[in-house]
This record gives C-alpha cells, structure tokens and sequence, in this order.
C-alpha cells in the first residue's frame, strides 16, 4: 500500500524539492489538504521531515488505539497497518503518542479532526476548518 510518490522534502514552514515516500499508517506526520476544484492536494508536513523520509497520512481515527485502528482499516480498507503506532502493544507509549498528536490537534471545538500546521512563528493553522490560533492561547494540562 505504499510506494515512492512526488513530492517536495517538508518543514512545517516550507519546502524544497526532493522525493519522499508516502503511505498509509496510523502514525501520522502529514495532513493531506485536498482542492476538489483545482483537483490537487497538498501534503502538508506537521513535523519537520527530511528528504527520503516515508510520509504516512492516516486513514483512520488517530484517537483510536491500535487494535481498533487495526480492525477499522481491515474492515474498510482490506488491510492491516504496519507502522510503529499500530505495531505498538505498550499502554504508555501508546499514550506518549496519542498525547502528542492531540497537541497538534485543532482548537475549534466544531472541528477538532483537523491538524494544526505552523502559519507563522508560533501560530498554527487548521488544515480541515482554517483556524489559526497562536501556541501560547493553547491550555496544556
């Protein structure tokens, strides 16, 4: 399910040209950003990626917990995900990942799906509703 495709070695706030990977995995890096009337996507990088790196977008619920990402993408999908989130069968590293994609998570309480992105030094932007909001106006627990 995954192969070499086009696209530009990525930061949060650029890109260069390069070539990477992109596949399918329950541990995310990579937004996808799609224009349905400009029939194109962007792959948006929401950490810092280096040229080469296998980009992972995912095609399930990132709250989940592996099993039940596991059986969602068997049942939809046809097959199962082999990345370090979904092999991982540690509670507490399990909750270290789940922690750090929730930080990144969008802040509008309508979206909440949507990852945040770097707009702007300190400030991220929802790839899903729009959303800006600066890293400092954000609670942590």
């Amino acid at each position: 399910r995954c192969g070499p495709i086009r696209v530009a070695s990525m930061s949060r706030s650029g890109s260069e040209a390069g070539a990477a990977r992109a596949g399918e995995v329950g541990e995310a890096d990579a937004e996808e950003a799609v224009e349905a009337a400009a029939l194109h996507f962007a792959l948006l990088a929401l950490v810092d990626v280096e040229e080469g790196t296998e980009l992972c977008i995912s095609y399930t619920s990132t709250a989940c917990g592996p099993s039940e990402r596991q059986e969602h993408l068997s049942e939809h999908f046809g097959f199962s995900c082999d990345c370090e989130r979904c092999r991982c069968d540690d509670p507490l590293r399990e909750l270290e990942l789940g922690e750090a994609f929730d930080a990144m998570r969008c802040v509008n309480e309508d979206c909440g799906t949507g990852y945040g992105v770097e707009s702007a030094a300190g400030w991220r932007r929802c790839v899903h509703c729009g959303r800006q909001w600066h890293m400092d106006d954000v609670d942590s627990d």
